[in-house]
């Protein structure tokens, strides 16, 4: 592998510099067929597949324990934001009290334990336990992959009208990923129900989804510019630009 790499480096490297690479640059001796490398990636897949097995029947405890933390730091949180600074917030045994920090943003509500005097950021811990809820149940559901499902926007939830009953259903387009091919699912009602919240709660208070501008680590670019990018090659930006 190191020594097919080196002839195909060089090769590019002729290309862009012609003058200097051009003569060393030949034909690399090795085929495709030496590097095959079918009986590792089988032993790799078997490696994968055991430890989806070993993890499936604790599947279940995963899903029930993420759902139950989703809906007590809901409740905890509501809870404080109906109580005055300083008092003790209902429901937490007298050891939680909802502080007063007066530099702290509007939107966050802070609790202050009675024992110790540690402050806890309700709001971001809410958050927290919200994303992890729903994304494990997007895969959990779904089955797609960490990238499909950060390429994810809402733009991703369509519908299709059946023609011989007129019945709507919702379906989910996954953009392409390692298969390089686009993707439509059909969302059962506990995905579809999953969906809703996350659009629910991603809208703004004009009800409309905002922009959100990401940064991809491998290409090194913003979806800003990889859509600027898209524009001037005359087409349109993909949904994933659109966040």
């Amino acid at each position: 592998m190191r020594v097919r790499t080196f002839y195909l480096d060089i090769a590019q490297w002729a290309a862009e510099e012609p003058a200097r690479w051009g003569p060393w640059a030949v034909p690399c001796p090795i085929s495709d067929d030496e590097i095959h490398k079918a009986k590792e990636r089988k032993r790799r897949k078997a490696r994968m597949d055991q430890r989806t097995r070993e993890r499936l029947p604790v599947l279940p405890i995963l899903t029930s324990t993420a759902d139950r933390r989703r809906r007590t730091a809901a409740d905890l949180l509501q809870a404080a934001n109906n109580t005055e600074p300083g008092a003790l917030i209902p429901g937490t045994d007298r050891s939680l009290r909802k502080a007063a920090v007066p530099t702290a943003a509007g939107h966050l509500t802070w609790a202050e334990e009675t024992s110790g005097g540690r402050r806890r950021n309700l709001t971001y811990e809410e958050a927290e336990v919200f994303w992890a809820f729903a994304t494990i149940e997007v895969l959990r559901l779904t089955g797609i992959r960490n990238e499909e499902l950060l390429e994810l926007t809402h733009h991703s939830v369509t519908q299709y009208r059946l023609p011989s009953t007129g019945e709507v259903v919702p379906l989910l387009q996954i953009a392409p990923s390692k298969t390089d091919t686009e993707r439509l699912l059909l969302a059962g009602p506990e995905l579809a129900d999953v969906l809703s919240a996350i659009i629910s709660r991603s809208r703004g208070p004009d009800a409309a989804i905002p922009l959100v501008a990401s940064y991809e680590v491998r290409e090194k670019v913003s979806t800003s510019a990889r859509a600027a990018r898209s524009l001037d090659c005359g087409g349109q930006p993909l949904h994933r630009d659109r966040r």
